[in-house]
């Protein structure tokens, strides 16, 4: 929607809060996707890894 000179600053502010909502609203990606974090947490690959990376670090511990 294109401002009008004679808009409000206080008007033009209302109309992008608007369109913000509405793309909020109509964003499917973000009603349905998993929180990132819980789905990697539970994946077993991503758990050896953190074993493997603590091992790693573990050895250059006791080597100093």
């Amino acid at each position: 929607m294109p401002s009008l000179p004679e808009e409000s600053i206080e008007e033009r502010l209302s109309h992008i809060e608007k369109e913000v909502l509405r793309l909020k609203a109509s964003n499917p990606v973000s009603k349905s996707k998993k929180d990132w974090i819980t789905k990697l947490a539970g994946d077993s690959d991503y758990a050896e890894i953190v074993r493997l990376g603590k091992e790693e670090r573990d050895s250059e511990t006791d080597e100093d």
